[in-house]
């Protein structure tokens, strides 16, 4: 017998890379509509019986680039701030209600979906992130679980998205400065 859930993870993504100037809008609604508007319909269908149980916990997978904006991601990037957002706001509201909420910021992960996206980046992009480190799925699934266990908000596996995590405005400027001469060495 099915009773209702305890536990949702929404892991809803899709992504598109290219140039902002190049890339149609339907691109952007498409990504967001997934992304985001797909997390929230989830979360709005369990939430009623998470509510009635005073219990639950509710697992958002956003992104690094839900952290800082990455060159070549203008769609993806904002659709993974907006989950940061949405997770930030429901912490707050439905803790008093006895259910958790946690946001994952995964790094690079080796995935058919990672795949597709590296054959289409701009060159700018894979500069970019090429020296990420590439996780496995099921080492990123582990540190999920982990963080889901310790009832964490904020999951972040592995050092770079810690860091990111933890100091990513502090960061930002010194990011932008670095992605800013790669873009500039590969137009010169």
């Amino acid at each position: 017998q099915i009773g209702p859930a305890d536990l949702l993870i929404t892991s809803a993504g899709i992504a598109h890379p290219g140039y902002f100037q190049e890339l149609p809008i339907e691109v952007f609604e498409q990504t967001m509509a997934v992304n985001y508007f797909g997390s929230l319909y989830a979360i709005k269908a369990v939430l009623p019986s998470m509510v009635e149980q005073h219990k639950g916990h509710i697992v958002l997978l956003s992104s690094g680039a839900g952290l800082i904006g990455i060159y070549g991601y203008t769609p993806y990037s904002p659709s993974k701030f907006a989950l940061r957002g949405l997770a930030e706001s429901l912490r707050g509201e439905l803790k008093p209600q006895g259910i958790h909420v946690s946001i994952v910021y995964p790094p690079d992960t080796d995935t058919p979906q990672l795949e597709a996206e590296n054959k289409t980046k701009p060159l700018e992009t894979k500069m970019i992130t090429g020296s990420a480190e590439m996780w496995s799925a099921t080492a990123v699934a582990d540190q999920i679980v982990r963080g889901i266990e310790k009832k964490q908000f904020g999951i972040m596996p592995g050092f770079e998205m810690r860091l990111l995590g933890r100091f990513h405005s502090l960061l930002a400027p010194g990011l932008n400065w670095y992605f800013d001469r790669i873009v500039a060495g590969n137009r010169e």
